[in-house]
């Protein structure tokens, strides 16, 4: 720590912002000690590529909170009239950021704490003498700041939406250009705030575009980059289906991962399991699709991605397609796609649209040549619309679109719940088409729908409820669910193929297309 004669020999360095960072502040490290704050590799890297407006997705303990606090805290210093925000999905989350600054602050040489004394010290408040102050909550909205620090939003985008928005329209509206505005968060599923504002700064880093004072820059800290995530191979047996998935990163990220590396990697996954991908991505795009907090399916959507069941899947015209089907409101339908072969359900294809009739969707399953055997519908199919007298289920079928089987549609909790048990157990016997089950507009592509369909936030309790949220994600989810109790009680689950045509091949990968470094799936016939 530096003794206030210090200042002394220091001299011009202060005028140094660099040399404060790096010199001037203590921070308490992992191990409990008070040490001189100095920037690890993640945030050297950050500091180096800066920006006015930055978004940080990111994986666990890179230290950015306590950076920006010391940010902070340096521009209240050493630059008098700085007005500063933290927002945390808590307000205990932020008063333990508010904390880190008034630390980093006692810890200070009494000769800048006499000539630039606090005058405000309070629970979510900090104010200096020269008229510089920090103010934490939960959202924002008014006032003008020169630094804005928004934390875990995709926490907060997940649980607390209107908050997000009001944070997007409230808070970031207090920041005038040329200002700073920080968003860090780990994701938390393919919607809200913090998703799209990651993708839209990343899709301008991918197109090269030019960044202007009003345009985020995006920056992504996966668990293998620098030396922290590390640890002595001697051991540790990684066994092979997480050496074919480090292998398959290798080839995304261009580099080797070593054996420290790699032992690292799995005994964490041995500890968070099917929240690895959230909690330590190896890329972006893993991180917006790992499990979210409150996902019904968050450990049955991991298994088929680390078995390899999300991938090619061709049509196989010797086996009939089966269709489930959710009628929502306003003409809302969404379709999946399935064929029975062996013991497995191959998912080959999804649409979902609005505003439109039934003649619509009859061209739509005419075009895509399939040949078709039970369309599984909501019972309500059957009731009479008032205008014409005729159920919806006269209608489609006159239009070709039969047979039609209903399917009773859950009217309580009880019921909702039973059905996303069958969900559940249907999915392990999926193979998804990567490509056509993504297909459509991005938020209700069908694998995202089943990704996020999740459970209502109790905000008040601070915890989730039983009932499902509604929300894009819903009219997917509930479609899989007439197919998943619709074929519940089926006698004959298997199709087999048409004389001539014999099924030898046993591994699904050769049949799905999919590559080498799928995980093989059981086949075999019930």
């Amino acid at each position: 720590m530096l003794n206030p004669d210090d200042i002394k020999v220091v001299g011009d360095r202060l005028l140094d912002r660099n040399w404060r960072m790096n010199n001037l502040y203590h921070i308490i490290d992992t191990t409990g000690q008070v040490v001189p704050f100095r920037m690890n590799e993640s945030q050297a890297e950050f500091w180096g590529g800066m920006w006015w407006l930055s978004v940080i997705l990111k994986d666990r303990q890179r230290g950015f909170s306590t950076l920006i606090a010391l940010f902070i805290l340096d521009s209240c210093l050493f630059e008098p009239n700085t007005q500063a925000g933290i927002i945390d999905i808590t307000l205990p989350d932020a008063q333990k950021k508010l904390a880190k600054i008034k630390f980093a602050y006692d810890h200070l040489p009494k000769s800048i704490q006499q000539r630039i004394p606090l005058t405000t010290d309070a629970k979510t408040t900090l104010a200096w003498s020269n008229g510089s102050r920090v103010d934490i909550s939960t959202s924002h909205r008014g006032g003008t700041l020169n630094i804005l620090h928004i934390s875990e939003l995709g926490k907060i985008a997940a649980r607390k939406p209107d908050v997000a928005r009001e944070i997007r329209t409230g808070a970031y509206n207090t920041v005038d250009k040329e200002n700073y505005i920080f968003i860090e968060s780990t994701a938390e599923g393919q919607e809200g705030e913090f998703y799209d504002v990651c993708q839209d700064a990343r899709n301008a880093q991918l197109e090269g575009r030019h960044l202007t004072v009003l345009d985020n820059k995006f920056f992504f800290f996966g668990w293998w980059m620098g030396f922290k995530n590390e640890m002595d191979p001697e051991g540790v047996v990684v066994n092979a289906t997480t050496a074919k998935y480090l292998d398959i990163v290798e080839s995304k990220i261009g580099r080797v991962l070593g054996p420290r590396k790699r032992a690292w990697y799995q005994k964490k996954l041995n500890q968070q399991r099917d929240d690895m991908t959230r909690e330590y991505p190896s890329t972006p795009e893993e991180a917006f699709q790992a499990s979210v907090d409150g996902s019904y399916f968050s450990q049955e959507m991991a298994r088929a991605r680390k078995e390899g069941r999300i991938t090619s899947v061709p049509y196989n015209s010797a086996y009939p397609v089966d269709t489930f089907w959710d009628l929502g409101f306003d003409d809302s339908m969404t379709i999946w796609f399935r064929q029975r072969i062996g013991s497995q359900n191959r998912i080959i294809d999804y649409e979902s649209h609005n505003g439109e009739g039934f003649p619509y969707y009859a061209k739509l399953l005419h075009e895509k040549g399939y040949l078709y055997g039970k369309h599984h519908m909501p019972h309500d199919i059957a009731n009479h619309e008032l205008g014409t007298g005729l159920s919806r289920l006269t209608a489609a079928e006159d239009l070709g679109i039969k047979p039609i089987e209903p399917v009773k549609r859950p009217r309580d909790i009880e019921a909702v719940l039973a059905g996303i048990e069958e969900i559940r157990s249907f999915l392990s016997t999926c193979v998804f088409d990567a490509e056509r089950c993504d297909a459509g507009a991005k938020d209700e592509s069908g694998i995202k729908c089943l990704d996020n369909y999740k459970k209502e936030w109790d905000e008040r309790l601070g915890t989730f409820r039983r009932s499902p949220l509604h929300n894009w994600a819903s009219h997917g989810a509930d479609a899989f669910r007439t197919g998943a109790v619709g074929l519940k009680d089926e006698t004959d689950l298997i199709y087999r193929p048409p004389d001539g045509i014999a099924m030898s091949e046993k591994d699904w990968r050769s049949i799905t297309g999919a590559n080498e470094h799928s995980v093989a799936f059981n086949m075999e016939d019930d």
